[in-house]
C-alpha cells in the first residue's frame, strides 16, 4: 500500500497530465491491499502476530524491542547474537545513508523507502531489518549512481556485496534466518 507515495507524487508532481486514468493508477497500491486484506488479511495477522510478534505500529513493543537490541550489540554476552546485530544494525546504516544520498535525486522513492522502513522499525521486533531493508529502493539505486561515477567505489562495493552475502548465508546455516 506505500506504493501509494511513490505513485502519488509522480502523479501529482511528475510533469505529465493530472487524468483520471492516471489518479486511478496512482491509487491502485490501495485497492490491490484491500483486496489482499479481504482475502488473506486474517491468516497473515495470525502468523505475523502469534509467530513473529509483529503487527503493525505496535510503539511501546517496539521501543523496548530497540532497547534490547541496542543492550545487546552494545554489551550482550552471547558473541553470535552480538554479531548478528551487527550485521542488523549495518544494514539499517547502509539502507538510511543510501536514502540520504538518493534524496536530492528521487524524493518519491526516497520516501517510500523511508515509510517502508518507518512500518517496520514499528512493528514491535527489532530482529530482521536488514532483510527489510532490501525492499528500500535507495539501497539498489544510490551505490548504482555512484558506482557509474566512480570505478573504485564501483569494486569496494561489489566487494562489500559479496561479502555481505556470505555473511548472511553464514547466519543462514547456523539458523539464524527468521531472525
Amino acid at each position: 500500500v506505500l506504493l501509494v507515495i511513490p505513485f502519488g507524487l509522480v502523479w501529482l508532481f511528475g510533469g505529465q497530465g493530472r487524468t483520471i486514468g492516471r489518479a486511478l493508477f496512482a491509487g491502485s497500491p490501495v485497492v490491490a491491499y484491500l483486496i489482499w486484506r479481504l482475502l488473506f488479511g486474517a491468516d497473515f495477522d495470525f502468523v505475523e502476530t502469534r509467530y513473529f510478534g509483529r503487527w503493525p505500529f505496535a510503539l511501546s513493543a517496539s521501543l523496548e524491542a530497540w532497547r534490547d537490541f541496542a543492550g545487546t550489540l552494545v554489551s550482550g554476552d552471547d558473541p553470535q547474537l552480538r554479531a548478528y546485530n551487527l550485521v542488523e544494525a549495518a544494514g539499517i546504516v547502509a539502507s538510511l545513508v543510501a536514502s540520504a544520498l538518493l534524496w536530492p535525486r528521487d524524493k518519491a522513492l526516497t520516501l517510500y523507502g523511508l515509510a517502508t522502513f518507518a512500518v517496520v522499525a514499528t512493528s514491535g521486533a527489532a530482529l530482521g531489518m536488514h532483510r527489510y531493508a532490501l525492499a528500500m529502493p535507495a539501497l539498489f539505486l544510490a551505490p548504482a549512481h555512484l558506482a557509474a561515477r566512480h570505478a573504485v567505489f564501483d569494486r569496494v562495493w561489489t566487494l562489500a556485496c559479496c561479502l555481505g552475502l556470505a555473511v548472511l548465508t553464514l547466519l543462514f546455516s547456523f539458523g539464524f534466518w527468521a531472525g
